[in-house]
């Protein structure tokens, strides 16, 4: 210290005891900024000092963020060493734009290599880079169209290329007068920090003004004495001081951030002593915005579902900064799509097959583009119900007692068709009648034949010796038309127990799992064949043969439409026993010779016996026998004993007798028959 008085300036007393200055936590730096923003990160860009106090050297940063629901008071931060944050400026500083940092970022060149992040930005590069290419090729295109002109000798410029002139000299105007604005507050600011103080490293803030003799004049915040002016040499200032100011540019890019949303961040220095002061935050910078995210999966409630409907429900997912536009509904079975407005979150969903099942998938969109599908919903099965009312029966084939018709099977509703009840009414002049004769058939499917591909309606006939079956067929035309819902296929229905050369009309009702729907309307009237004579009796059989007698035993034959009223049998005696024609003979020999009579009498005994065995052989060798048309078995009586016989029978209705039957074998019946036959 020295005196200074009037007479001017004492001598300098002897040095002070030597002192050291206590090394604190580093000062708060300087407000950091915000210079790369991606949809899921910020980078940020701060300068710090570098310490030649030992100790007193900032060996790594801590970087806090707040926003988007969070506090600072929450501690989200992030951990960056010196060497890191320097290592990533300078790799920051070589890419030099948004794009480039982006790509950095993909290479894992810039922050942590987070595969899914990695895969959004990404993304987001490659549709920046589509815009860029779009641009290059309308650029070309424009290119293209003047060189053509300057080909053709004209080197006139288009409007478009004037207005673009024009546009051009206003940027360039406008930057210019920024430059210059830019310069002028520079110099400001340059004459501004002439006057300030500079760096507080250590209690000690160093000034820019210097006095002559290589001295300069330092600030001391002293806790005794308060503030106060202390000369220092500049060799000091160089080299233990302490106080020399020399700035490092450092930048991280925090991530695990969300499109669209605003964040700020500030930045604290940590040393060997601890950590200081937070930096001021940043602005309020809004991470760029993504496509939205996807969806949960939709849910179908149950009370909505329905035979041919049913109602998708979802959640708006998160907008990823862009307002949510449209959203789109897959339906999974086919993989058709619906659009609706972002104004609802539900598609009631029609025109659906009962009994299938379905799933869906939603994804919203913004002004950037489609989001991701969410995943499948859990599968819902519409309901199922009866089927629906049959279509009229067309008529077929007829027989005598029989009618086959063609049904197009009507449509299931979820349940297959199983079976057909087919109901008949007999329609007369004389008596009225409703449906009935319930016949469940079951399905004899006919084979499908591919649609003939004509331009105007047209009649298909198939026709053969007993039937012709005529459809319509009327092609589709012009615009699509609404969803037809029919059966699959056609069946055939053998309709039985019928009269003959009756007419009848019919109505069917389809079975499934839930039962019998409703009866269809009722077919076109068909008509039965008429009656024909009765088929032969295909099976005649002696069942018990006597001495003298047999019964014989059938099974009615087909009458074919007409009931039987009478059988006919026929007996044919094949051969006689030979000892009692014998018996005739001797007893008419012997007459003859009791009478002693002439000639005459002779020869009316010779006629008389020839009639006589005439009238023995003639008996019973040709017999016939009837029964009513209820009988199905006759006793024959009258036989002679050890005779053979055959029979054969016909039937008879009002048409007329139908055919024989076959000769049954030679029956013999003799004085030992009991009942079983004995054929010889």
């Amino acid at each position: 210290v020295r005196a200074v008085n009037r007479m001017g300036d004492g001598k300098w007393s002897a040095p002070s005891a030597q002192y050291v200055t206590k090394v604190d936590v580093p000062e708060a730096l300087e407000r950091p900024e915000v210079v790369a923003v991606t949809p899921f990160s910020m980078g940020i860009y701060w300068r710090a000092p570098t310490a030649s106090i030992p100790g007193a050297s900032i060996s790594h940063f801590v970087i806090q963020i707040a926003g988007a629901g969070i506090s600072f008071e929450d501690k989200v931060q992030r951990v960056v060493s010196w060497p890191n944050s320097r290592d990533a400026y300078l790799t920051f500083k070589e890419t030099g734009s948004q794009s480039n940092i982006l790509s950095a970022i993909g290479e894992g060149l810039v922050g942590n290599a987070d595969p899914y992040r990695i895969a959004k930005e990404k993304r987001a590069l490659s549709q920046k880079k589509m815009v860029d290419r779009e641009k290059a090729a309308k650029e070309a295109i424009r290119m293209k169209k003047q060189r053509l002109r300057w080909e053709k000798g004209d080197f006139s410029k288009t409007k478009a290329e004037l207005r673009k002139e024009e546009e051009n000299k206003k940027k360039l105007l406008a930057l210019k007068l920024k430059e210059e604005a830019e310069e002028e507050s520079e110099e400001e600011e340059s004459e501004e920090e002439e006057d300030e103080v500079g760096v507080v490293v250590g209690g000690v803030r160093m000034l820019d003004e210097k006095e002559g003799g290589g001295k300069q004049v330092v600030k001391v915040n002293s806790p005794n004495f308060g503030s106060t002016m202390v000369e220092v040499t500049e060799a000091e200032t160089q080299s233990g001081g302490g106080i020399k100011k020399n700035m490092v540019d450092h930048f991280y890019m925090f991530e695990g951030l969300k499109p669209g949303l605003m964040y700020r961040l500030r930045v604290a220095g940590v040393s060997t002593i601890g950590m200081g002061r937070w930096s001021g935050s940043t602005v309020s910078m809004l991470t760029s915005s993504t496509p939205p995210d996807a969806p949960q999966p939709p849910v179908i409630p149950k009370s909505s579902v329905t035979k041919f409907g049913l109602r998708v429900t979802w959640v708006s997912p998160h907008e990823n900064g862009s307002a949510v536009s449209s959203f789109t509904v897959r339906f999974c079975h086919d993989g058709t799509e619906t659009t609706v407005s972002h104004h609802t979150t539900h598609l009631d969903v029609t025109d659906l097959d009962p009994g299938i099942r379905y799933t869906f998938q939603v994804r919203a969109a913004n002004q950037q583009g489609q989001g991701p599908w969410s995943a499948e919903s859990d599968p819902v099965k519409t309901v199922t119900e009866l089927a629906e009312p049959p279509p009229p029966a067309v008529w077929s084939v007829s027989g005598i007692e029989w009618i086959d018709l063609v049904l197009d099977l009507p449509y299931a509703n979820g349940s297959p068709v199983v079976s057909v009840v087919v109901q008949f009414r007999e329609i007369s002049m004389q008596s009225s009648s409703t449906f009935g004769g319930d016949q469940i058939l079951p399905l004899d499917l006919l084979p499908t034949e591919p649609e003939a591909k004509k331009d105007d309606d047209m009649l298909i006939a198939d026709t053969n010796a007993k039937t012709a079956v005529v459809s319509l067929v009327s092609p589709t035309k012009g615009k699509k038309q609404p969803k037809e819902r029919k059966g699959e296929g056609k069946c055939a229905l053998h309709v039985t127990n019928l009269k003959a050369d009756h007419t009848y009309d019919f109505r069917c009702a389809a079975i499934n799992s839930h039962g019998v729907s409703e009866y269809g309307k009722p077919s076109k009237r068909a008509r039965t064949l008429k009656p024909l004579e009765p088929e032969p009796v295909t099976f005649l059989d002696p069942c018990e043969v006597y001495p003298n007698a047999l019964v014989l035993s059938w099974e009615p034959p087909i009458c074919h439409g007409a009931e039987i009223e009478s059988y006919l049998i026929e007996q044919v005696r094949v051969a006689r026993r030979p000892d009692a024609l014998d018996d005739v003979q001797s007893k008419n020999q012997n007459n003859s010779d009791g009478d002693g009579g002439g000639d005459d009498d002779d020869s009316e005994d010779a006629e008389a016996v020839a009639k006589s065995r005439a009238a023995a052989r003639d008996k019973d060798m040709f017999v016939t026998h009837t029964c009513e048309g209820w009988d199905e078995s006759k006793r024959i009586d009258d036989l002679t004993i050890g005779s053979t016989y055959k029979f054969r029978i016909s039937a008879i209705n009002q048409v007329g007798a139908g055919a024989f039957s076959t000769w049954t074998p030679d029956i013999l019946v003799h004085e030992e028959c009991v009942g079983d036959p004995f054929f010889t």
